[in-house]
C-alpha cells in the first residue's frame, strides 16, 4: 500500500516490537517519576538554605547588639569571620546606625538576584536601666543558591546514570528471557508449519507449555492430523477413481460446461 507507514527492518519481528514497547513504557514512567522527585528534592534543598540564611540572620541580630552598642569593630568582625568560610556565604555586612558600615566580610563577587537569597534583620539593643529598646543597626546576610545548585546536579548525573543502568540491565534480561519465553517456541512452530506446508504432514509443533504458545501448538497440531486425514482420504479416492478408469472395458470422456454449452449451441 502506497500511504502505508513502512517500519524499520528492525521492527519487523514481535520480539523486537515488545522490547520497544517495554523501553518505551519503562523509560516513560521512570522518567517522569525521576523527573518529579529530583524537583522536589530540588526545592527542599532550596528551601533548606533559604532557613540557614533566616537563621544566621536571627543568630546575628541578637549576638550582634552589645558589639554594635560598643562600637566594637574588631568583635564584629570575629563573629562574622567565624561563619564567612561557609561556602553558601556571599557577603555579611553589619550597618551601624549612626556610624554607616562597620564590617563586611565577603567569599566572591555577589552572583545575579535570581541566584542569591538575601536577609536582612534589624539589631535592637536595650540599655540599662528605663530605657526603652532602640534600634543601633542592622545586618544583611546573603547566600548563594549555586552551590546548593551544583551539588544538586551531580547528584542529579549520579540519579540518572544509575537509573539508565537500571533500565540497560533490566533490558537485557528482559530480552533475554522473552527470547527464551517467547521467541524460541515461535521459531520452532513457525519451522514446523514450513516443514508441513512443504508436504512434510507427519510434522508436529512440540507443546512446551501450558499458555496461548502452548494452546497454538496443540490447534496446528491438530490441523496438521486434520490435513493429514483428508489427504489421505483424497488419495483413496484418486487410487479408486483411477482403478475405476483403468478397468473400464467402455469409453470415458470428461465434458465441462464450457464444451457442454458449445454442444448446446451447436
Amino acid at each position: 500500500m502506497r500511504g502505508a507507514l513502512r517500519l524499520p527492518w528492525w521492527l519487523h519481528t514481535l520480539h523486537a516490537k515488545l522490547m520497544l514497547s517495554l523501553v518505551l513504557l519503562i523509560s516513560l514512567v521512570a522518567g517522569s517519576s525521576a523527573f518529579m522527585l529530583l524537583e522536589r528534592a530540588q526545592a527542599r534543598r532550596l528551601m533548606e538554605v533559604e532557613e540557614r540564611a533566616n537563621r544566621i540572620a536571627d543568630l546575628f541580630g541578637q549576638s550582634l547588639a552589645q558589639p554594635l552598642w560598643n562600637v566594637d569593630r574588631e568583635a564584629i568582625v570575629r563573629q562574622i569571620k567565624a561563619l564567612a568560610p561557609n561556602p553558601e556565604v556571599v557577603r555579611f555586612t553589619v550597618t551601624a546606625t549612626r556610624y554607616g558600615v562597620l564590617a563586611d566580610a565577603s567569599n566572591a563577587p555577589q552572583p545575579p538576584p535570581p541566584e542569591t537569597i538575601v536577609r536582612l534583620r534589624p539589631i535592637g539593643f536595650t540599655p540599662q536601666g528605663d530605657a526603652p529598646r532602640e534600634q543601633i543597626g542592622e545586618v544583611r546576610v546573603v547566600l548563594t543558591k549555586a552551590v546548593t545548585e551544583r551539588n544538586f546536579a551531580v547528584a542529579r548525573t549520579a540519579v540518572l546514570a544509575t537509573l539508565a543502568l537500571m533500565l540497560a540491565v533490566l533490558y537485557i534480561a528482559t530480552f533475554l528471557l522473552i527470547r527464551h519465553l517467547v521467541r524460541g517456541p515461535i521459531g520452532r512452530q513457525e519451522d514446523m508449519v514450513d516443514r508441513m506446508a512443504s508436504g512434510d504432514l507427519d510434522a508436529r509443533c512440540m507443546v512446551e507449555s501450558s499458555d496461548e504458545l502452548g494452546r497454538l501448538a496443540t490447534r496446528v497440531n491438530v490441523m496438521a492430523e486434520r490435513l493429514g486425514d483428508s489427504t489421505a482420504s483424497l488419495r483413496e479416492s484418486e487410487r479408486k477413481f483411477r482403478s475405476i478408469i483403468e478397468n473400464s472395458l467402455e469409453g470415458i470422456f470428461v465434458l465441462d460446461r464450457f464444451h457442454l454449452a458449445l454442444t448446446n449451441q451447436l
